[in-house]
């Protein structure tokens, strides 16, 4: 187990203020992100989807299809993953997690199924979700952020569905069938701790109904973006509301926040303009071209950077893979003057496949208890979907959007 001594946050942070002191950027340039779309959009989309866990909205979606589906293993199996997939196309995996793991838990002991054969395939399709959004995941937006940093065409709100429909089709094919086979073969155990009452779906009530309209405005205004109502103030404007109309108190939505994420954007951000202003990037680009021994064929190259990106995936933050990673793939891109669209987006959807550890993200961490797993469980039953990740990726994103 890969333990930090120091937090990946603090980490950037301190890279950052290393770039001020020693001249790299000005001293007042070392919390300009912090004022910038990315973060903004972050914190209202943070509250917007807190809002939907807080009202219980998320919870009533989850027990109804539960209660319709999971009548037997591969009804609470398929049930699982068709929530996993959809609350985290546009809500934080982590939460999405953690309200459906007593759910699960609650079908498993009615069905009489160990939750090992239930909890893993669950977070494995939340991953499949956060790959159908530009807001399914802070790495997607990080990706964003790293095009913009550099001046080029952002990605649209369905950009990355191109991978992440067919991702999620595979995925949910294979899980169904060779993808069972990698699970433990846990006898089930019973289990005398509190169940919840699946049989019982709580009534709506007018915090939940007025969650739920807010938040599909919100999405509806995001997805058709008009030049008037960039991603950022339709994220903030759908947050302030839900505050406003008192779907989420204010102490909520403050908590709803991922301080240490804003502070890994703000650290890195800060660290790639350095990189940038320093003349750094082309040194490194050209490093990496002398390293691979100057093969400039742009479908190599990006199949190193997303075989890369799956490696740093497994063992360190997504949103940081992708700041890392993304900013490499520009200046690589530039150098063999390719499409740095196209590479960003390569180790964006790489990034979102940390299925072979228990460490590459906090949701497989969450799973790792509850479900009894080991270590080596996850990779067995993480690495055939890693790889075929990152074959649709490398397959399908060049026909997309050519080098």
């Amino acid at each position: 187990m890969v333990v930090d001594i120091i937090p990946t946050s603090v980490v950037a942070i301190i890279g950052a203020l290393a770039c001020g002191f020693t001249g790299l950027i000005d001293k007042s340039e070392l919390l300009a992100t912090l004022g910038t779309e990315t973060m903004i959009t972050l914190i209202g989309l943070s509250i917007v989807g807190s809002a939907m866990f807080k009202t219980g909205l998320a919870n009533r979606m989850a027990r109804s299809i539960l209660k319709v589906s999971g009548k037997n293993e591969n009804g609470v199996y398929i049930a699982s993953m068709v929530i996993g997939t959809l609350l985290s196309a546009v809500a934080s995996n982590t939460a999405v997690v953690i309200t459906m793991i007593p759910l699960i838990m609650s079908m498993c002991q009615k069905v009489k199924v160990s939750p090992s054969r239930i909890l893993y395939p669950m977070v494995a399709a939340c991953s499949f979700g956060s790959a159908l959004t530009l807001i399914g995941t802070p790495s997607n937006i990080a990706g964003n952020s790293v095009l913009a940093k550099f001046g080029l065409p952002g990605m649209g709100f369905f950009d990355v569905a191109w991978v992440g429909v067919p991702l999620t089709v595979v995925g949910f094919i294979y899980m169904m069938t060779l993808g069972k086979k990698t699970l433990p073969k846990d006898e089930y155990v019973e289990d005398e701790t509190a169940i919840q009452d699946l049989d019982t779906i709580e009534p709506w009530n007018k915090k939940a109904v007025l969650t739920a309209v807010i938040c599909a405005v919100t999405l509806v205004v995001m997805v058709i973006q008009p030049s008037f109502l960039p991603l950022s103030t339709t994220a903030l404007c759908g947050a302030v509301i839900l505050i406003v109309t008192r779907c989420i108190s204010e102490k909520d939505a403050y908590h709803s926040i991922d301080f240490s994420t804003m502070l890994l954007f703000t650290g890195l951000m800060t660290i790639t303009t350095a990189v940038n202003a320093s003349g750094g990037g082309n040194m490194l680009a050209q490093g990496i071209m002398k390293l691979i021994g100057n093969n400039t064929n742009p479908y190599f190259l990006t199949a190193m950077l997303g075989i890369v990106c799956l490696v740093l995936t497994s063992f360190i933050s997504n949103t940081a893979a992708v700041m890392i990673m993304g900013t490499v793939a520009v200046y690589v891109a530039q150098a063999i003057g390719a499409n740095p669209f196209t590479m960003v987006m390569v180790v964006v959807i790489s990034a979102n496949a940390c299925f072979a550890t228990p460490i590459g993200g906090i949701a497989y961490t969450i799973v790792m208890k509850p479900g009894h797993y080991k270590f080596k469980d996850f990779f067995k039953m993480g690495w055939p979907l890693a790889l075929i990740n990152l074959i649709l990726a490398i397959i399908i994103i060049p026909l997309v959007w050519s080098f």
